[in-house]
């Protein structure tokens, strides 16, 4: 079954590279977390990342750039290089990296995959996604990705157990579904397909139920709040109350049908907060989060390689939160860049919607600001800003707003006055010599 699906994957990405649109290509990046399997070839790793990033070298190579990417410099781009670079570092002085450089080769394909890898869809991004239309259409692809992990879920979580969808915890999954919850919630607020977006929230909002994070839980509230906010401020007309009240009624119609309803376990602990058994948000708080920073303080600059701390014991030994978590692995300098970007973006994206004359664009501002904001509070219990599917979501977001960015500031320019266009004051109007004696 693994070596057929392999087969196709190769077969549709040759496919597309060949003579598909360019920008499928990230769709199919994310496309691949639907299988977590790896492969081993002549002693190398591959998973399915890796046979996405080899199509889209194979289309570079044979189809080139988009017109559009050609001859352009990336935004950001000695930012992102700081960040690679600083990555690399920090694997090659881990004690679990530096044992693996033992020849360039070695070394070379060690820091793609362990260091580069999570950090190249920023650039991709950039030079395939190169308008609108292309933007929503990795948006779709996500979207139908998510749902087909909620949908993987249910077997799990109505035989009794968490619900991992494809992923191997169930946090992976919360997460994957999270800012794609807060991307349909902002079409449906915005009328946009209404029917379908409905159906994505409800088969995403199940597996979401089946996977039971609250982190996530309050990342979808405050990206959604962040949405909506956003699009009432930028001048989009929402239906939030009509949505308000439909919802409103669904859960009465539901709690009529089932007054249990908010008993059930996968619901009850979705929606509470504080786990009153295990008092987990002391736990953190309290235990965890001061641990770890005092480990992060210890090695600073590049960090240990690892958020794992074995003299916890064999369960629980991560700080349980994604910030402290890059700090301990990469070191500080690392968490700053990532920090850098984060901002970055969403002041580009809300000022993408604030001077945007297009709707459609003001709209993408808004799931924009939306997920972002969603990705990063979640960020605060789990550590998801480092798994590939958000990950890849998050330079998505952050390379488009830098495109339109400059399209913007390239745009400015043109329409600006030129030096010589301009009369200067001494001028004499062609009407005053004329009537002069």
């Amino acid at each position: 079954m693994t070596a057929a699906l392999t087969a196709l994957a190769l077969v549709v990405g040759g496919l597309v590279a060949l003579g598909g649109p360019t920008h499928w290509l990230l769709g199919a990046y994310f496309a691949s977390q639907l299988r977590q399997d790896t492969w081993t070839m002549s002693g190398v790793f591959i998973d399915g990342i890796d046979l996405t990033l080899a199509a889209v070298a194979v289309s570079v190579m044979l189809r080139g750039l988009p017109q559009e990417s050609r001859g352009t410099r990336l935004p950001l781009r000695w930012l992102w290089v700081g960040l690679a670079v600083l990555l690399v570092l920090s694997y090659a002085m881990s004690p679990s990296g530096s044992v693996h450089m033992t020849d360039p080769a070695r070394a070379v394909y060690q820091s793609y995959r362990y260091a580069l890898r999570g950090v190249i869809m920023y650039p991709l991004c950039y030079l395939f996604v190169t308008n609108g239309r292309k933007f929503d259409d990795v948006l779709t692809m996500v979207i139908v990705v998510a749902c087909v992990c909620s949908v993987m879920s249910w077997v799990q979580g109505y035989g009794g157990q968490w619900g991992t969808g494809p992923f191997s915890t169930k946090n992976g999954l919360a997460a994957a579904l999270a800012a794609p919850v807060v991307l349909i919630t902002m079409d449906l607020l915005y009328g946009k397909r209404p029917g379908w977006s409905l159906l994505g929230l409800l088969v995403l909002g199940r597996g979401a139920l089946f996977a039971s994070s609250r982190g996530a839980f309050a990342g979808m509230l405050v990206g959604a709040t962040v949405g909506w906010w956003c699009m009432s401020r930028t001048g989009l007309r929402s239906r939030a109350v009509a949505v308000a009240a439909a919802g409103i009624l669904a859960v009465g119609v539901l709690l009529a049908a089932k007054p249990d309803l908010l008993e059930r376990p996968t619901v009850a602990r979705f929606f509470t907060t504080f786990d009153a058994e295990q008092d987990t948000l002391v736990w953190r708080t309290g235990e965890r989060w001061p641990h770890f920073f005092q480990r992060a303080l210890a090695k600073p600059w590049v960090g240990w390689g690892d958020a794992v701390d074995v003299s916890l014991g064999p369960k629980a030994n991560t700080p349980h939160n994604g910030y402290l978590s890059i700090a301990v692995t990469n070191g500080f300098p690392v968490l700053i860049c990532y920090l850098l970007f984060a901002g970055i973006a969403l002041v580009g994206a809300w000022r993408l919607g604030a001077r945007g004359r297009d709707p459609d664009e003001r709209l993408r501002a808004a799931k924009i600001c939306g997920a972002l904001a969603c990705i990063w509070t979640h960020n605060v219990i789990d550590a998801v800003v480092v798994l590939p599917f958000v990950g890849g979501q998050l330079w998505l977001y952050t390379a488009y707003v830098a495109r339109m960015a400059k399209r913007g500031r390239v745009a400015e320019r043109t329409a600006a006055p030129m030096p010589h266009d301009t009369v200067p004051r001494t001028a004499v109007s062609p009407v005053a010599s004329a009537n002069r004696p």
